[in-house]
């Protein structure tokens, strides 16, 4: 076979179709980044594939799907377990019972829903965008309709007669009554003056309509009209009040307006109480006080509140009285607190003062320790000892535990002169850096206090000073850097930032001239200068300072701590402890 001769215009050929074939074969690369059958030029979304499910595949990007929950309600606003629904448009569709869920795209939609007893709905419906939406459809209740007639035993209406579905109120009937009633069996009591009453019982279907005839036997010497003939009724001339108490003598009972208040065993209101009165002649409820009408005669009676015993006791509420007040006394249960007072050394400190919610100041029971019974609930706890900064905490007691507390105070390293804060310990730093170490925080937040309350030091000078060696200049560098680090931390302690300055004076102002360690140790200094002073003084206690604590609950007595004030009686009057406080049994609850 001879060799194939390309010719010229064939090459030309080639060169234009190649280019075409190629693209066609490889649509990702030319005109599809995202391969998904949609070109570049009609994707929104080229970089990120369709998802093809048949809902906008066109505009080349995924469909937003939407959490939508499908529920039924009634005419009262309440949901129907039983009923049926389905949902259905362009993004989506699903059915269900009661309340149920689907993941539909945003979009209209058309819902339909039934339910027994209940008239059919259709709806339409609008899908947001965004995470979930809720869809309800309200049923329409189908009812019954009932006419009643009344009438005597010879088939002719009774005027005056009354109707009563179920515990409602009585309707006159003339002629005839109609009701219309929900689906399900009602009850109705009939009277007429001189007849018996009646109650019949009717069976209501859904959208249908029936007549109910009730016919009453004639009384025989009923001179009131109650229904209960004169040889029976204690009270011939007066009507019986059908109240469901002592009906059958055919007298009105009397009622007492009764007030019902819980208390503590001091008299006081108990927050949060909650009571019941439960007896044949009424029964009621409600919070700390309430009123309610009861006849006379015996009544079970039971109250609760939260860190109260609960209550059950009989009332007898008396005979011939108009008004009467019931008062039932909760007994409470308390919570025992322990509270060891310590130094930061963890020494006891013999004498310390605490208040509870901000209120008097009482003294501990001395060696660092106070027992006594205290309301449980959530407690602000303020301690005070002379020559320590006051700590504040808050604590939650549970009631009827014992709640073991142990709180740090920390010396008062501070005095204020005329022209300075004076402090008896030192600033500590990092050798050789400006870096303040942690053991110092304590002294500089006893600063903060001071400089808090003091409001009328208007401007104070933060001076460092190092020891003489090294060079003169690297120490006046480092001496300035240290007294800004001071000034920084006050800042960030919550002092405004105008009232202090800070500068370093190096070695220049020793305390000590000599050249030895004890004096380099006396000239590495921090100095707090009062420059200016206002014009009035202001003379304000340090605010405690927010301390964490730890609450430990125990439901017998704990031991004392080792090295803390013992319970011998030697307590002051009034604030020795109680040890009978019984806690929550370990094994029932």
């Amino acid at each position: 076979m001879s060799p194939t001769v390309r010719s010229p215009r064939r090459a030309l050929l080639l060169a234009l179709v190649l280019p075409l074939v190629c693209l066609a074969s490889g649509p990702a690369l030319a005109g599809d980044r995202d391969g998904d059958g949609v070109s570049n030029k009609e994707d929104r979304c080229p970089d990120e594939a369709e998802d093809l499910d048949g809902y906008r595949d066109g505009d080349g990007c995924r469909d937003p799907a939407v959490r939508v929950r499908v529920s039924v309600l009634g005419p009262d606003g309440r949901r129907i377990p039983d009923a049926t629904s389905a949902l259905e448009g362009e993004g989506g569709r699903g059915a269900g019972e009661g309340t149920w869920q689907l993941d539909a795209h945003p979009g209209a939609y058309t819902l339909t829903a039934t339910a027994p007893g209940h008239r059919s709905a259709e709806l339409r419906v609008v899908v947001p965008e965004g995470g979930q939406h809720e869809v309800t459809a309200t049923l329409e209740a189908l009812l019954g309709r009932v006419r009643v007639r009344v009438v005597d035993a010879a088939g002719r209406p009774l005027s005056g007669a009354t109707v009563a579905v179920g515990r409602g109120g009585p309707r006159p009937v003339s002629g005839s009554l109609t009701e219309e009633l929900a689906p399900g069996e009602h009850v109705l009591s009939v009277r007429a003056p001189g007849y018996a009453n009646a109650s019949q019982a009717v069976r209501v279907v859904a959208d249908s309509e029936q007549e109910l005839v009730v016919s009453l036997e004639k009384l025989v010497l009923d001179g009131d009209g109650d229904g209960i003939t004169d040889e029976r009724d204690g009270c011939p001339e007066v009507p019986e009040d059908v109240d469901g108490f002592d009906d059958a003598d055919g007298c009105p009972d009397p009622t007492v307006r009764t007030t019902v208040e819980v208390v503590d065993r001091l008299g006081r209101p108990v927050a949060g109480a909650q009571a019941r009165v439960m007896g044949a002649g009424g029964d009621g409820k409600g919070g700390q006080r309430f009123t309610l009408d009861l006849h006379p005669g015996s009544y079970e009676a039971f109250a609760t509140a939260p860190a109260f015993e609960p209550l059950e006791q009989e009332l007898v509420v008396p005979e011939g009285r108009s008004t009467w007040e019931a008062r039932l006394e909760l007994e409470r249960v308390w919570t025992t607190l322990i509270l060891y007072v310590m130094d930061d050394e963890g020494e006891p400190i013999d004498e310390f003062w605490w208040s509870l919610d901000h209120g008097e100041r009482t003294p501990g029971d001395g060696g660092g320790l106070y027992a006594g019974k205290m309301d449980p609930g959530a407690h602000t706890l303020t301690i005070y000892a002379e020559g320590h900064a006051p700590a504040r905490a808050r604590v939650l007691l549970d009631p009827g535990t014992f709640a073991e507390t142990s709180i740090t105070l920390y010396r008062t390293k501070i005095r204020v002169t005329a022209d300075k804060i004076e402090i008896a310990d030192k600033v500590y730093f990092d050798t050789a850096k400006a870096s303040i170490k942690p053991e110092s925080f304590p002294l500089l937040q006893q600063v903060a206090d001071v400089l808090r309350a003091r409001t009328d030091m208007e401007r104070v000078r933060i001076e460092g000073h190092t020891d003489s060696r090294g060079s003169a200049a690297m120490n006046l560098q480092l001496s300035d850097d240290r007294a800004a680090s001071v000034r920084a931390w006050l800042v960030e302690a919550g002092i405004a930032p105008e009232r202090l300055v800070s500068v370093g004076f190096g070695e220049d102002q020793p305390v000590d001239p000599r050249e030895t360690e004890e004096a380099w140790e006396r000239n590495r200094r921090v100095e707090f200068v009062i420059e200016q002073w206002g014009e009035l003084k202001v003379e304000k206690e340090i605010e405690p300072r927010e301390a964490e604590i730890e609450v430990k609950t125990t439901a017998s007595r704990p031991p004392l701590w080792e090295g803390f004030g013992v319970l011998d009686g030697s307590a002051p009057p009034g604030h020795e402890p109680d040890w009978d406080v019984q806690g929550p049994d370990p094994v029932r609850d």
